[in-house]
């Protein structure tokens, strides 16, 4: 009679596997991740709409008590609370107003020349070949060579 030899591992030595595949696939996620910069109080971002996913101007106020969290301010003056992932940095652009000078301000003159509208004519001579579709409407256009 053979007698076969079953190996069990102890509870310690499971848990301790356990924790080292774990630790090893943390390692391995984890590889390329990289921190957010941290944002400033009055910092002009965008921020993503959750519905929509269109991005929104926005003013970020403060840091918020959850991690990667913070208070941002939309034009319509609402507070919002997002994660550090949904908030994008914008340079702050110096609002340019439309302050020109009456002396600047030109009136067109009968020196100025002034544009003509051009109009373009097809060739009238073009030979009109008839297209072939198939049963699901796509067109069949013959090479390039033949056209």
């Amino acid at each position: 009679m053979h007698m076969i030899w079953i190996w069990f591992d102890t509870m310690e030595e499971t848990r301790a596997k356990l924790a080292a595949t774990q630790e090893q696939a943390q390692r391995h996620y984890n590889k390329h991740a990289q921190y957010l910069p941290e944002m400033l109080g009055g910092q002009h971002v965008h921020t993503q709409d959750p519905i929509t996913k269109t991005w929104i101007p926005a003013k970020a106020v403060s840091r918020a008590e959850t991690p990667r969290s913070y208070i941002i301010e939309t034009e319509s003056s609402r507070q919002l609370r997002r994660n550090r992932a949904h908030i994008r940095p914008t340079p702050e652009l110096p609002r340019k107003t439309c302050t020109t000078p009456a002396a600047l301000v030109t009136t067109p003159t009968e020196s100025s020349p002034q544009r003509v509208p051009t109009t373009y004519q097809q060739p009238k001579n073009t030979p009109q070949t008839p297209v072939r579709s198939t049963r699901w409407r796509k067109n069949i256009l013959p090479p390039v060579r033949y056209r």
